[in-house]
């Protein structure tokens, strides 16, 4: 190889290695973990089962205390006007100046709320939820990473289709290939637990009914009206249907994170 080759070869291999790195650093601090775990069940239910998991989960709550009760026709009637945080609020606007609602029409709008936004951006503060999508600084590393590692695939293939050695292309092409790896293999889970909001999830042993659900689901619920009316309402199938998901673990449809640990 000559010196004009090698150089070529080190400029188009640190060319190729500068956004990569670049593109692993933006991606770690977009999930980068801070201090603190999961407050109270209804944070550990987003962690664990999404969004649903959260309607799930103050149902329960409220249920358990007397707030609120479940009847045969799936109805959720107000008995006591008490709340404790805005996901509790939400429900009870979700049931209105009748003091009455569906579940399935609790399932819709409190998952909707306002308030449940709030929660995840705390859990996207403390470090175990990653955001809904990536910002804009994500977005541009992820876009120059694209164009740089286009431009070395086609400088590769004309290199290779010149005459003389193959080194430099060869060499390119593998370069080319790890930043391909490293790209996958540093995806973020928009919107889903992070590695410490998984962890925490495995280290959780939460009280209470409204523990047990906000972990398992209400398939943790003894059996009752409560238990079969959640599981009636529920969108997907009860429990834990999860999708693995290489090296983020697996995860169910609604965003939650699933561990073998529990359930």
């Amino acid at each position: 190889m000559t010196t004009a080759w090698a150089l070529a070869l080190a400029v188009a291999l640190t060319t190729v290695a500068l956004p990569t790195g670049l593109l692993v650093l933006v991606r770690r601090g977009a999930t980068a973990a801070a201090a603190g775990g999961p407050q109270g069940p209804l944070e550990l239910a987003r962690l664990a089962g999404g969004p649903q998991r959260v309607v799930e989960t103050v149902i329960t709550l409220m249920y358990d205390d007397g707030r609120i009760r479940v009847t045969t026709d799936g109805l959720i009637k107000v008995l006591s006007p008490v709340t404790y945080d805005a996901v509790e609020r939400a429900l009870l606007a979700c049931c209105g100046d009748r003091w009455h609602c569906t579940i399935g029409a609790a399932r819709t709008k409190v998952e909707r709320a306002a308030a449940l936004r709030d929660l995840e951006s705390v859990l996207v503060a403390k470090g175990l939820l990653a955001p809904a999508e990536p910002d804009p600084l994500v977005r541009r590393a992820e876009r120059r990473h694209t164009a740089v590692l286009t431009a070395a695939a086609f400088l590769a293939l004309a290199g290779s289709l010149a005459p003389g050695g193959h080194t430099v292309p060869f060499a390119l092409l593998a370069c080319v290939a790890c930043g391909v790896a490293v790209r996958l293999v540093t995806r973020v889970p928009w919107s889903r637990p992070t590695r410490a909001g998984r962890r925490a999830v495995h280290a959780a042993h939460p009280a209470g009914l409204a523990g047990a659900v906000a972990l398992d689901g209400p398939t943790a619920l003894p059996k009752g009206l409560l238990r079969e009316q959640l599981l009636r309402t529920a969108p997907d199938p009860p429990g834990r249907t999860v999708t693995t998901d290489g090296d983020h673990g697996s995860c169910d449809m609604n965003g939650g994170c699933c561990d073998p640990g529990h359930g």
